[in-house]
């Protein structure tokens, strides 16, 4: 694992690391210091994201 990924997962630092907080954050519902504009934002990205994740696992059932 490269030293930028090992600091975002253990030190959460830098941009990486604000995103991942941010991620961490809506998975607990922790949303309280978010404007609706990113709340909405969020939720598009998790719905686009289970899609995708539908589709790949479908796609992988098939071969």
């Amino acid at each position: 694992m490269s030293s930028p990924v090992k600091a975002v997962l253990t030190e959460q630092s830098g941009q990486l690391g604000k995103i991942l907080k941010l991620v961490i954050a809506f998975e607990k519902a922790n949303l309280r210091t978010l404007n609706d504009q990113t709340i909405i934002k969020l939720n598009r990205y998790y719905l686009d994201s289970r899609s995708w994740a539908s589709i790949t696992l479908v796609g992988l059932a098939q071969e």
